[in-house]
């Protein structure tokens, strides 16, 4: 088994270079536990639970590094950490414990995601359902979080003034209105909004 030929001390965290040419980071706690020092041969026994809790921290590491960059739903988490090539027990104690910290909460997450959308004013509540439902988000936080948010009812001066961006640009072809209908569809605005805001542009055009 290995020895240990470095040991440097860092960010709450110890880390272990080994004769090996390998690096290992663990806890204080385990470090304490063991008795880690310099020259230190480790046992089989003693290598194989460092390694584990090497690699559960470099998980729980690699996570937060994601949240740095933007918010996660737990699913989203979890695709990402897989790509890693982390254990499936690794990535399940990294979430758990990310969620008893407050870092992963489904609920905030699509809250704060609806509500990011509603302020851009350039999706309507179908495609923001079929993101959230392919960020893993299930229905019962999806359907609480639209209603909460109040994106189960369209801004209808907001999508007008969408559409006539659109209308503008395509007014001089054919069947213009169909297309500024199916932009709008494609951004996920219900049938009854669209109809108005297409009869509010006709009436204003002589459409």
């Amino acid at each position: 088994m290995p020895e240990v030929i470095k040991l440097i001390f860092k960010d709450n965290s110890v880390i272990l270079e080994l004769e090996n040419s390998e690096i290992l980071r663990i806890s204080y706690e385990t470090y304490s536990m063991y008795k880690i020092s310099r020259g230190l041969n480790l046992t089989a026994e003693c290598y194989s639970e460092l390694q584990d809790e090497s690699r559960k921290l470099e998980c729980r590491g690699k996570a937060f590094s994601l949240l740095a960059v933007r918010a996660r739903s737990v699913e989203e988490m979890r695709r990402c950490l897989k790509k890693k090539i982390f254990s499936d027990m690794h990535i399940e104690e990294t979430i758990d414990f990310l969620k008893q910290k407050g870092y992963l909460n489904d609920y905030e997450f699509s809250l704060s995601y609806i509500r990011a959308k509603m302020k851009s004013g350039r999706s309507g509540k179908d495609i923001i359902i079929r993101d959230l439902y392919r960020k893993g988000i299930g229905r019962k936080i999806i359907d609480k979080t639209i209603r909460e948010s109040g994106a189960d009812v369209s801004d209808e001066e907001s999508v007008f003034e969408l559409a006539m961006k659109k209308f503008m640009s395509v007014k001089d072809k054919e069947d213009s209105l169909m297309k500024v209908s199916n932009f709008l569809r494609g951004r996920g605005f219900d049938y009854e909004t669209i109809n108005k805001v297409l009869r509010r542009i006709k009436s204003d055009f002589n459409e």
